[in-house]
């Protein structure tokens, strides 16, 4: 994606201006405002939402078991944290990258057994003295 200067913009003179340009990306977008300098030292090179995910891409994609709770337009190397529900229902405050780069799939506590749990079942005459929720196995 490349960025040129939109009809009727007049290049400054000076490499350095902190004056803002309106520019045209390759992607379709029109009409963007850069700082002339960033784009003259090479900062700036597109308009920032070429690689935008659309909010319908995180409303239809499912990443392992986890599925976005409030779906937005975000880009997938984003730092930003936002709420995932998982298949068993709990949710998690998870950074968008880690789910795209598949570092994170599942709330982590899929397999818990409920404190509940201990607390009615006999294992052998044995029942849990102060029962805490475990993972199975």
């Amino acid at each position: 994606m490349v960025l040129i200067l939109s009809k009727g913009q007049i290049a400054p003179k000076n490499k350095s201006s902190k004056e803002f340009i309106l520019f045209d990306c390759s992607c379709g977008n029109k009409n963007v405002s850069k700082r002339w300098r960033n784009f003259t030292n090479g900062g700036t090179k597109t308009c920032g939402n070429c690689n935008l995910l659309s909010k319908e891409y995180f409303t239809e994609t499912k990443f392992g078991k986890l599925r976005m709770k409030n779906p937005e337009a975000y880009h997938k190397n984003s730092f930003k944290k936002t709420e995932w529900v998982c298949d068993c229902g709990k949710e998690k405050l998870v950074r968008i990258l880690s789910i795209t780069r598949g570092e994170s799939r599942s709330c982590g506590n899929c397999n818990l057994l409920s404190k509940e749990y201990f607390e009615k079942t006999k294992f052998g005459e044995l029942r849990m003295k102060n029962p805490e929720a475990y993972h199975k196995g």
